[in-house]
């Protein structure tokens, strides 16, 4: 007689209501990691660590990432959406594509008149998508909070996630867009002051880097930063027992320098766009369906 051993894991996952709350509990379920880097030395995400993340499918099958902000809407970058590839579907509710969620987008919305450039939209790199019936919020889907006081403070640290390409430290390659919405390992660096920015923006290559208008940040550091497909994603602060949005990944470049000791050594540096600048025009643009806190 052939004995079947049947293995029943059970995750409790509390129900959120609020913004900006996420399962932190070591009992929660944990999705199996992957022998794969993400983003840039990143790790996979919890079950419900972040249920306002979701990625973007587009019409000519490119990908970004975003952030679900209310029932109705998800926050982005608009330097995603191209003329010709409207955004078609978001897949929410789960951290692997093969079990999430998809519902369609009704309409998008871009911030104020814009500057091209080649990798981007200098100071207004924002957008809004509508979707086409509200989101059912529960453990694993609910909304980031968003405040008119969410830019990062000094020594305050943030973290940044989504579905990008993911490249290795010791061999400088891409590999294909994740499946997984993952975290970098460590925090990516805080800004303090002007002269931290300086420092920052200065070691961008490229001149459409070097121009950081006030609705921008610039951030970064060493083994740990986003690339292609995180476009739209969240650079997030915990602040006050809650997740804020802090910035929107707008631009910014991965360089290798080739060290002696540690082979090759990935550095990001990368441009965000500063949340807190387009309070008004978000809560305007959605009717006040998504309202920044005043602190």
């Amino acid at each position: 007689m052939k004995i079947h051993h049947i293995f029943l894991i059970l995750c409790f996952l509390p129900k959120f209501e609020a913004c900006g709350e996420s399962v932190t509990s070591e009992n929660s379920c944990r999705i199996q990691k992957r022998e794969t880097e993400r983003i840039n030395r990143g790790k996979n995400v919890m079950l419900g660590h972040h249920p306002w993340l979701v990625k973007i499918r587009f019409s000519d099958g490119a990908t970004c990432t975003g952030t679900i902000v209310s029932e109705k809407f998800i926050l982005t970058a608009k330097h995603c959406i191209k003329p010709r590839a409207a955004p078609k579907f978001i897949f929410y509710g789960h951290v692997h594509t093969s079990e999430m969620n998809t519902i369609k987008v009704k309409n998008h919305f871009y911030s104020g008149s814009d500057i091209r450039i080649k990798n981007g939209h200098i100071g207004t790199d924002l957008a809004l998508l509508e979707l086409v019936k509200p989101l059912k919020f529960s453990e694993t889907v609910g909304p980031i909070c968003l405040s008119k006081t969410g830019r990062m403070m000094e020594n305050e640290t943030a973290i940044i996630a989504g579905f990008g390409v993911a490249f290795s430290s010791a061999v400088f390659r891409g590999k294909p867009p994740s499946e997984f919405v993952v975290v970098p390992d460590h925090n990516i660096i805080s800004f303090h002051v002007a002269e931290a920015q300086s420092n920052c923006v200065k070691h961008l290559p490229g001149s459409e880097c070097k121009s950081v208008q006030e609705s921008e940040f610039c951030a970064g550091g060493q083994n740990t930063g986003t690339a292609t497909g995180d476009s739209g994603g969240p650079l997030m602060i915990y602040r006050n027992g809650r997740w804020i949005q802090s910035g929107i990944t707008a631009r910014g470049r991965l360089f290798i320098k080739k060290d002696a000791e540690q082979g090759y050594i990935i550095f990001d540096k990368g441009i965000y766009t500063d949340i807190s600048k387009f309070c008004d025009w978000i809560e305007k643009t959605t009717k006040q369906n998504v309202l920044c806190s005043e602190n």
